[in-house]
């Protein structure tokens, strides 16, 4: 399967082609000298200045666009933007319906470069940030053919000083398909890494590093709420591979987006590889309420759990076991699911911590059922609280495979020890208590484990 599946992704995807020669920026180089020679050339260099070029205002790619910028040299936010530093010209808001196939920029591409972005700030499309769920230092959006590689992205007071909103992520890729991204180094990013936004098809994320990410190294959000997500739709036919860090998460994020006209979008997981990870310590496969639900009281949710089919995760490694993720948030599954799940493949499996160790902390490979968290809202008030996950949610996962899966070096098959169900106590008292319980519950049908 893995083979198979991996080379028929990666022999689907549509390389960018540049044709004609490089026009090498010189002079003063501003984000605007910059724009012009894009206009005027499509393939533009940038060399080595020496200084930071200082970029008030996105550059913008139109198709047949290509930046190439050398390795050393520093791209800086504005300090005084709330804007993105590089973004596609036909950004197409999906907020109110099915994301529009039509009129999409084509073949793009940005190599090299050292792209900084202000620490806590989010990046918009434009100033007025008219794209709501637009959030990224570099932001494509309805794009075919696109190469991103050999950059450096983090959050940086070089920028100025911090925002007052939460930072944004590093690449931001929406309603895409056949995309390269790959050698991609994040510095403390304190968002995702690389973050796609279904519906996305035939794309490869490779050689990707990352530390103090403070949240997913790489997102596959085919559904996700409506404050970080341009567009919603199925993800299908990706590889990510070769990625590594410490002390990261990765997120699958499937679901049904609910439009607010009442039509409704499935937004599914499927036919993927992921392989040849580490760092990691917890891979995310459930759709979360949107934790400003319990902060407000906005209703920010999944039409229903999602589902998640036939996908590969082979050769991870995962990092020292926690049984506390971002926020304190609950960890119970090195993979954590509360999806409708079906042909998941979990093979050359190695866990730091014994099994034992891992059971200390009430952790399971996978762990399949919902999740129950108080988010406290700094009152004093017991009853000041809201709800992070979604305990009430019901899901099944069916043929799975399991092989060489290991913890501390030593081989497990007892599936006692490997899977859990979970099944939510209804707490008479609910919703004012502490474990607060709920209806929902997780079923596990078949799994084969060698």
């Amino acid at each position: 399967m893995n083979r198979i599946l991996k080379n028929e992704i990666l022999n689907r995807i549509e390389q960018p082609c540049i044709t004609g020669g490089w026009h090498e920026v010189s002079g003063e180089v501003t984000a605007n000298a910059i724009q012009q020679a894009l206009n005027k050339y499509c393939n533009v260099s940038i060399p080595y200045l020496g200084k930071p070029i200082i970029l008030d205002e996105p550059i913008v790619l139109s198709s047949n666009n290509h930046l190439k910028a050398d390795s050393r040299q520093v791209f800086l936010q504005g300090p005084t933007s709330n804007m993105c530093l590089v973004r596609n010209e036909h950004i197409k808001d999906g907020a109110n319906g099915p994301a529009d196939q039509n009129g999409r920029d084509k073949n793009i591409s940005i190599e090299g470069g050292i792209w900084h972005i202000r620490t806590n700030q989010r990046c918009y499309t434009d100033r007025e940030g008219s794209v709501q769920g637009a959030i990224g230092a570099i932001i494509l959006c309805g794009v075919e053919q696109i190469a991103l590689k050999n950059m450096i992205i983090c959050d940086s007071e070089l920028c100025g000083p911090a925002g007052f909103t939460d930072s944004s992520y590093g690449i931001q890729i929406s309603n895409c398909k056949n995309f390269m991204i790959e050698n991609i180094d994040f510095n403390d990013n304190h968002r995702d890494g690389v973050h796609v936004n279904g519906p996305a098809a035939f794309g490869c994320i490779r050689r990707i590093r990352g530390e103090k990410m403070g949240d997913d190294m790489v997102a596959l959000n085919a559904w996700d709420w409506n404050t970080s997500a341009i567009t919603f739709g199925t993800i299908e036919h990706l590889v990510v591979e070769d990625v590594a860090g410490s002390g990261n998460e990765f997120r699958l994020l499937p679901g049904q987006k609910l439009f607010d006209d009442g039509t409704a979008a499935d937004c599914d997981i499927r036919n993927c590889v992921i392989e040849n990870l580490s760092g990691i310590y917890t891979f995310k496969l459930y759709a979360q309420p949107n934790i400003a639900n319990a902060e407000t009281g906005a209703n920010d949710v999944s039409g229903s759990v999602g589902k998640v089919e036939n996908v590969l995760f082979q050769n991870i490694t995962f990092a020292k076991a926690t049984s506390a993720g971002f926020h304190g948030l609950p960890v119970k599954g090195l993979f954590e699911v509360c999806a409708d799940c079906r042909r998941l493949f979990l093979e050359d499996i190695s866990v730091q911590n014994t099994v034992q160790q891992c059971e200390q902390l009430d952790l399971r490979l996978m762990n399949v059922g919902p999740l129950s968290a108080v988010w406290k809202n700094g009152s004093d008030n017991p009853d000041d609280w809201g709800e992070v996950f979604d305990p009430d949610a019901v899901c099944s996962v069916d043929e799975i495979y399991l092989k060489n899966i290991r913890f501390a070096g030593t081989a497990i098959t007892d599936l006692n020890l490997l899977t859990r169900e979970v099944h939510m106590k209804v707490n008479p008292d609910y919703p004012k208590t502490t474990p607060k319980g709920g209806t929902g519950y997780g079923m596990i049908k078949r799994v084969y484990v060698e």
